[in-house]
């Protein structure tokens, strides 16, 4: 899952989102990081797990299928954006907020916690607002976009931004996939909190 199914997942409390956000910067055992509020170490145990059962999903692997073979050692790279996608075009269906409320709150939650974060964690923060990640990812080009943006910053996602053609290629069947999928991850994401 990318940010926004995580911060969807996620209690909706600042610290919760924080750790819903570290998931990804914070490495080592999470019980090594005492500097961290309990809350925020619970947020990324969230995040860690969320992660697990995504990988290891039949669904979520069957999307990674329809990439072609040489993008398919990004396919969970390019399947947790693509699905924060189908969370935007389906967000109704998940959230009684508005997906423009929903994302400014975490902005400004995220912002409130930058003090537990490192410069890079604090970095992405700031640019996910300005370039009002979490929302522009409802828009196909706001998918192609990030792609671009996170190829650009690693020589090793050469090739991501062509992921766009297996998208477009298999956006119906994509859909489908995260509709059967989205509901298990909510389930397990509040059984684990």
């Amino acid at each position: 899952m990318n940010f926004l199914a995580h911060f969807h997942l996620s209690p909706p409390w600042p610290d919760a989102l924080a750790g819903a956000y570290l998931g990804d910067f914070v490495r080592g055992p999470v019980d090594q990081h005492l500097d961290l509020p309990p809350m925020i170490r619970k947020g990324i145990t969230l995040h860690r797990a969320i992660d697990a059962f995504t990988d290891a999903h039949p669904v979520w692997r069957r999307s990674c299928q329809y990439l072609q073979p040489e993008r398919r050692r990004l396919g969970g790279i390019i399947i947790d954006v693509l699905y924060d996608h189908y969370l935007c075009r389906h967000w109704s269906r998940f959230a009684e907020v508005p997906l423009e409320d929903f994302a400014e709150s975490c902005y400004g939650n995220l912002l409130s916690r930058t003090s537990w974060m490192d410069e890079s964690a604090r970095r992405g923060v700031r640019r996910m607002k300005e370039q009002g990640w979490l929302s522009t990812y409802r828009e196909r080009d706001g998918i192609a976009l990030a792609f671009q943006r996170m190829e650009e910053r690693s020589r090793a996602l050469s090739g991501l931004a062509r992921a766009m053609d297996d998208f477009l290629l298999h956006y119906e069947a994509l859909d489908r996939d995260f509709l059967e999928f989205y509901p298990a991850a909510v389930e397990f994401a509040a059984k684990n909190w």
